[in-house]
């Protein structure tokens, strides 16, 4: 696995749990929609109340894998800080940290760094990426 691949890894998987975020809220919202009108207990039970009851596992299913992904997302983050950590250059680590910890566009990152996003993007992303050290 190439360095770039190593530290992308972060960003990758808190995407992932951002979408699962995101479905989860969904979800959230067909069942308040399946609830609406639920406190008369005299109404009959509708195709509503059906989704709701369906919907409910969905959502502990959804909420216990981001809990799993959550609890790797953190053991990764401590990895990939170590490994940033290990590049000497405190130019090329901050570059590093912005990039795949904090998931700055280049942009952000060349303004942090006061280097055009060119140089940020291609001299010293390729430079910071040869010192990083993997383990």
């Amino acid at each position: 696995m190439s360095p770039k691949e190593y530290l992308i890894r972060y960003r990758n998987l808190n995407s992932e749990i951002d979408s699962l975020c995101e479905e989860v809220q969904r979800l959230r919202s067909l069942a308040t929609k399946a609830t609406s009108g639920r406190l008369n207990p005299s109404r009959k039970k509708t195709r509503k109340d059906a989704i709701f009851v369906e919907l409910i596992p969905k959502i502990l299913f959804i909420e216990d894998k981001i809990d799993r992904k959550t609890d790797k997302l953190i053991l990764l983050r401590e990895e990939i800080e170590r490994a940033i950590n290990s590049v000497q250059d405190s130019t090329l680590s901050a570059l590093l940290r912005y990039r795949y910890i904090c998931c700055l566009p280049w942009n952000k990152v060349a303004k942090k760094l006061n280097y055009s996003e060119d140089h940020t993007k291609g001299y010293l992303h390729n430079k910071a990426l040869e010192k990083v050290n993997t383990f």
